[in-house]
């Protein structure tokens, strides 16, 4: 009996046994206590780990050549990379011309410079200077795909390389708009100015705008330099095989025709300055301005709206040469991978919605983006958009030697061709030779 009770008992502790080692997988039980503790215990454990944390870095953020107040820069630069990056410190440097920080000097210094700021116009200037960094290799290694950026301003950015060097990665742009005053037109009973109008229409519209009322002088328009015209053309300004001006053409003689023809409207002359007599004086019926321009100016009392940008007839539906503000990398930077991880996520989608309804329009091809513009700016409440944004960027290549060209052009036309000094033609033929000489002393630095 003793041997059965016996036998018994060993029987149900070897069973009591074999269902422990089946509820642990085999494991003992000192085991189980060591590698799975308690959920009290996982959540200490956990709590003990300690988010990754960055080391603390300075960029030094350089403008140059671009309109943008401290203020701004922080709505649209320090606050949104410091949401994303905490550990980044943006620190701004204002470029001024003729002072310490233009950019000479600001080599000459050895100051350190990790992101510029600046317009697609002057970036060949920096080039020259062996300043920005290129970003070819930067763009490969983050799979950037570049054709999501508006194809005029890329091509922009390419053209500042003699070699395919891509300097500058665009981050917002302008946009061209037609502003008139409303109180204008309304006093003459004229119309308002249509949407996709031609600069001929809007010549037709400047001759009923410009009149005298009692002792105001009101004027229709006074219209944009020769280099705008030319921009909006798409006409280049040098030959740089030959590198000889293309200004004594009859490209330059149809577009001065144009221009010319506003100045003969009885009452234009002195035309004074057209954003002072539209914004300042309110008797500027029109004014051709970026939005951004715009934006930056006291618009109290100003009854305005917008439309289209003038196209020439030629070229309906093209607007001015694209006005990129590009963000570059300076070749100097001991920072470049940070520099680029920012300015890929300043255009981001996140970030450029945010750009394009506070005023700034996308880099971006994305037409839902750009139909966000300017909602959140109070003076943009009750603004139709929908013809402002039908304008297309004009193709110009800019070249490092286009102020070499286009400022002659200005100077000549204002002191002598709309006062009846010379004649269009003889205009020409000086600057050709005037800038024909130029470029060849260019040459022979």
């Amino acid at each position: 009996m003793n041997f059965i009770k016996t036998s018994f008992l060993m029987y149900v502790v070897f069973l009591f046994a074999m269902i422990v080692v089946s509820c642990s997988g085999g494991k003992s039980e000192e085991t189980l206590k060591t590698e799975a503790p308690s959920k009290a215990q996982a959540v200490e454990a956990k709590s003990d780990v300690k988010p990754e944390t960055k080391p603390p870095v300075t960029i030094t953020f350089y403008k140059w050549f671009v309109g943008l107040t401290a203020d701004q820069f922080d709505t649209f630069f320090k606050n949104p990379v410091q949401k994303k990056f905490p550990n980044v410190t943006l620190q701004f440097i204002d470029g001024i011309a003729n002072s310490p920080t233009m950019p000479e000097n600001m080599i000459l210094a050895g100051t350190p410079i990790d992101i510029i700021l600046t317009g697609n116009a002057t970036i060949p200037s920096l080039v020259d200077l062996n300043l920005p960094y290129d970003m070819n290799d930067l763009v490969k290694k983050n799979n950037v795909d570049l054709t999501k950026f508006d194809n005029a301003a890329i091509t922009a950015m390419k053209d500042s390389g003699v070699h395919g060097e891509l300097y500058g990665i665009p981050v917002f742009q302008n946009l061209p708009t037609l502003f008139y005053n409303k109180d204008i037109f309304d006093k003459f009973a004229v119309a308002y100015p249509k949407g996709e109008s031609t600069w001929n229409d809007i010549l037709e519209l400047s001759k009923k705008l410009t009149r005298q009322d009692g002792d105001i002088q009101f004027k229709g328009i006074i219209p944009p330099n020769a280099f705008d015209f030319d921009g909006q053309k798409a006409a280049p300004l040098v030959d740089t095989k030959n590198m000889k001006a293309l200004v004594n053409t009859t490209t330059w003689q149809e577009l001065l025709k144009l221009m010319y023809s506003f100045y003969q409207i009885d009452g234009i002359m002195p035309p004074g300055n057209g954003a002072t007599l539209f914004y300042k004086d309110h008797t500027s019926a029109m004014l051709g301005n970026w939005m951004i321009n715009h934006l930056t100016q006291s618009l109290d009392g100003l009854n305005w709206d917008m439309t289209t940008y003038p196209s020439l007839k030629e070229q309906p539906g093209i607007g001015r040469k694209i006005d990129a503000q590009a963000l570059l990398i300076g070749a100097s930077s001991k920072q470049k991978d940070q520099a680029f991880e920012i300015i890929s996520y300043l255009t981001s989608e996140d970030v450029q919605v945010s750009y394009t309804r506070n005023g700034r329009l996308t880099i971006l091809n994305n037409q839902k983006i750009k139909d966000q513009f300017g909602m959140d700016l109070p003076v943009m409440k009750g603004k139709d958009l929908k013809d402002v944004l039908k304008i297309k960027n004009s193709n110009f290549r800019v070249t490092k030697y286009d102020d070499l060209i286009w400022k002659p052009i200005n100077n000549i036309f204002n002191s002598d061709v709309i006062t009846g000094k010379k004649d269009i033609n003889t205009a020409l033929r000086e600057v050709q030779e005037q800038t024909d000489a130029a470029l060849a002393q260019e040459m022979a630095k």
